[in-house]
């Protein structure tokens, strides 16, 4: 068996696990002595994949979110779950864990800095730089370090609304259950976007492809195969029928009951 030394952006594991473990510490006293987390659904992480997972928050507090998300995971991997008040586990935690941040802000002042080396993926916003608002593409080079990141482990993403980022604000949050439409309104949007990078972007063409792929099952259990078949039919035409792993998903998904066609 190998061991590495660093990550896949060339951080040092031992540095790492050094600030995760004394971040931690801190991080421990906040969730459960100072306040009380509660902490529900974790054991979800047991059946996910070693990689190409993306997880996404409502951004409403300023790293506390993935720092709460990094002690679940540490946690996980001691195999304790739906709660996170035993700090032995960053005594040797999860170091294969990336989360996405705006470069400006992780370059602002030496704690985010180590934040950023812990397993910050920083990308450069495409709406506002240096306090004033802008209208940029997205760069190329930051969606290779999120797909590398991704393919690396965990990936922990903020989430913003398709009309524009979401307001800091102190209202009381209420989980919201999408309609069967807006599911598929927002599956279908995705699965556009990446087809669209399949057929018009070869460099990062296969990433794309790898990225539906996965999916596939994942879309096929919550009863949306008949949202992906047709971009499945669409890139293996591009593809002339090439694509062994678009049919090897779709083989797979077929494998399990719960993977209902709609």
């Amino acid at each position: 068996m190998k061991i590495r030394l660093f990550d896949v952006f060339d951080n040092s594991l031992i540095i790492k696990r050094i600030l995760i473990f004394v971040f931690g510490l801190i991080a421990y006293y906040r969730f459960n002595i100072a306040n009380k987390t509660t902490v529900k659904g974790s054991k979800i992480l047991k059946g996910l994949p070693k990689g190409n997972v993306l997880f996404v928050s409502n951004h409403q507090t300023y790293f506390a979110d993935v720092t709460a998300m990094y002690q679940v995971f540490c946690s996980a991997k001691w195999g304790v779950y739906d709660r996170i008040n035993m700090p032995f586990y960053v005594l040797n935690p999860k170091t294969n864990i990336y989360f996405i941040a705006a470069m400006e802000t992780m370059k602002a002042g030496l704690i985010p800095k180590l934040f950023s080396y812990v397993g910050s993926v920083s990308i450069k916003r495409t709406w506002r730089s240096k306090g004033k608002d802008v209208d940029r593409g997205v760069d190329p080079k930051d969606i290779d370090k999120i797909f590398k990141a991704m393919k690396s482990g965990l990936d922990y993403g903020h989430f913003s609304r398709m009309g524009g980022p979401e307001s800091q604000g102190s209202k009381k949050l209420i989980d919201y259950q999408p309609s069967w439409k807006e599911v598929s309104e927002y599956w279908t949007n995705i699965l556009t976007k990446l087809t669209f990078i399949v057929k018009s972007d070869e460099n990062h063409s296969k990433s794309a492809s790898d990225s539906i792929a996965n999916s596939i099952r994942s879309i096929c259990n919550a009863q949306l195969g008949h949202i992906i078949i047709p971009f499945i039919e669409e890139i293996s035409i591009y593809k002339k029928n090439d694509w062994d792993e678009g049919l090897k998903g779709l083989k797979y998904s077929l494998l399990f009951p719960s993977c209902i066609f709609r």
